[in-house]
Order: structure tokens, then C-alpha cells, then sequence
């Protein structure tokens, strides 16, 4: 059992932080009349919050992840070596499963 990560999907590029500063200046200068420079600064220290509240819920998240990873961990019997089923690859000779169909080693194709 390998240690999980975050999904892909929960990765950002940070676009979202750009848009969300350009978005509170632009309302403030626009609709509020806040003066351009203000209405981007109070852009940023929105976005430098919303950063800081990221990385708390990531910081949050990956210790529940580690935490249910331990206890899986534990519940689980670790696997024997004599328990797998392998056999040395026929080409390689490198040692793969008995039920593979290619090798993970040389990449052949084998016979069942």
C-alpha cells in the first residue's frame, strides 16, 4: 500500500488567485470608487488571506490523509514475500508476478 497525495484535480496553478485580485480591484475602483493603487492592495491582502486559509486546509487535509493512511496501515496484515506468487521473467530474468502479461522490467509480452 503506497502512501496517498492529493488528487490532481486539488492541484492549482494559482489563475484563481490573479483573477481574484484583478476582480476586488476592479469592483472597488469601479463600483466603489476606491482609488486604483488602494483597490489593488486591498486585492492582494484579500488573495494573501485566501493563500493563507489554502495552505491551512492543505496543511489539514494531507495530516487526516497520513493519519487514515497509519490506520489502514495497521489494520492490515504486511505482506509476506513468500505470499507472492513470482517467477523470474523469461527474457530479462528480472522477477515478476506469475499471472503478469508483459513485463515490468523489459516491457515483453508474455505467454499464459
Amino acid at each position: 500500500m503506497t502512501k496517498p497525495s492529493k488528487p490532481l484535480e486539488a492541484k492549482g496553478c494559482g489563475c484563481g488567485l490573479t483573477i481574484v485580485v484583478v476582480a476586488i480591484a476592479y469592483v472597488l475602483a469601479k463600483f466603489f470608487h476606491v482609488p486604483g493603487g488602494v483597490a489593488f492592495g486591498i486585492g492582494v491582502g484579500v488573495a494573501v488571506l485566501g493563500v493563507v486559509a489554502y495552505y491551512v486546509n492543505e496543511f489539514k487535509a494531507q495530516k487526516i490523509l497520513d493519519h487514515e493512511y497509519e490506520q489502514t496501515k495497521q489494520l492490515q496484515p504486511a505482506a509476506k514475500e513468500e505470499d507472492r506468487d513470482e517467477v523470474p521473467c523469461p527474457y530479462c530474468g528480472e522477477t515478476i508476478l506469475r499471472v503478469a502479461k508483459k513485463c515490468k522490467h523489459c516491457q515483453s509480452m508474455l505467454e499464459l
